[in-house]
């Protein structure tokens, strides 16, 4: 590295890693970069840190932006949890039909809501 590529180190507060590159920096060791842009010492291989010069803390609105949801967005009009208590017999009835009685009583429901909207 020479002086005119000697970067200079910025000033993150309570930054552990800024701080070990500036004390490295300032030791004169050699330093070469890795395929990253890290700082590397150039005889041991150890490595020290990002380049001053190229990494910089990221802003609050880039932190925001840079967090990632998972799985499926969700729907705008999604269905809600809720508890409802059925006489056994009604429970009974629509467990009969097998897999997929939850969205029987769902539609029925929907239907019964629509049909009585009209009125």
């Amino acid at each position: 590295m020479t002086a005119k590529e000697k970067p200079m180190a910025r000033e993150y507060p309570n930054d552990a890693m800024t701080a070990k590159v500036r004390r490295a920096l300032k030791s004169g060791r050699k330093m070469k970069r890795d395929a990253d842009g890290w700082l590397v010492d150039a005889k041991t291989g150890e490595l020290i840190g990002p380049d001053p010069a190229i990494e910089r803390s990221l802003t609050k609105p880039q932190l925001e932006k840079a967090v990632v949801r998972r799985g499926r967005p969700p729907k705008p009009d999604r269905k809600q949890t809720t508890t409802l208590r059925l006489p056994p017999d009604v429970l009974q009835y629509f467990r009969s039909f097998g897999p997929g009685w939850q969205s029987q009583i769902s539609e029925i429901l929907a239907n019964h809501v629509k049909k009585a909207g009209r009125r």
